[in-house]
């Protein structure tokens, strides 16, 4: 088993996305051109940035695995060293969304919670910086059906002809909670674990047949 978990870890760094007490971006309240105030993008540059983030962000959730690569440079570069431990690097669009694929689909569900996305650049290269707590659930697991991780993300863009695109993404992890082997736990056999007929992935399999 400790060889297993070894194994599934190493994946887990190679494969890269994904996870505060603070209200998402949609739940953010304050005066309007706050955000604006405290880029030095212009407030033209600044939200389509954002827009690529949030998009990014929501087909991950509802693993639109295949739309997700218009968001991604050819090749980005991802570190998530702090969480998974490993050595950060370059991966081809393709690879990455196909890596987050294997990763994220064992599990029932996972959601990402942003904070304030803030936006540092110009009109073709951007730095974009916000909190996140992602939440992943896995049905019936053995170790607890939660794992949570809070941090920070930080995106690196570059605009090529019209389109703003991610060339980099670091996950900077605060804290953990919950169930720490989930990921070991995901990958176990479905017969060790409660049934779930209405879980995202089986629900999404069984439609596929």
């Amino acid at each position: 088993m400790l060889e297993t978990r070894e194994l599934l870890l190493k994946l887990a760094a190679a494969l890269a996305l994904l996870w505060l007490p603070w209200p998402a971006e949609s739940q953010q309240t304050g005066t309007p051109g706050t955000h604006s105030a405290r880029n030095s993008a212009t407030a033209f540059e600044a939200e389509p940035v954002r827009q690529v983030i949030r998009a990014v962000i929501a087909r991950v959730d509802a693993r639109q695995w295949d739309s997700l690569r218009a968001n991604f440079a050819r090749s980005v570069y991802v570190d998530y060293t702090s969480l998974f431990g490993g050595t950060a690097r370059n991966y081809l669009a393709d690879d990455l969304a196909d890596n987050w694929r294997q990763l994220l689909e064992p599990f029932s569900n996972i959601k990402h919670v942003l904070g304030p996305i803030v936006v540092q650049g110009n009109g073709s290269q951007a730095q974009a910086q916000c909190p996140v707590r992602i939440k992943h659930f896995l049905r019936g697991a053995p170790g607890g059906e939660e794992w949570v991780v809070s941090g920070q993300f930080t995106f690196t863009l570059e605009k090529h002809d019209g389109t703003w695109r991610i060339g980099a993404l670091v996950l900077n992890v605060q804290s953990q909670e919950g169930n720490r082997d989930l990921l070991v736990e995901a990958f176990a056999p479905t017969n060790e674990r409660s049934p779930c007929d209405h879980c995202v992935v089986r629900g999404a399999r069984a439609r596929g047949r």
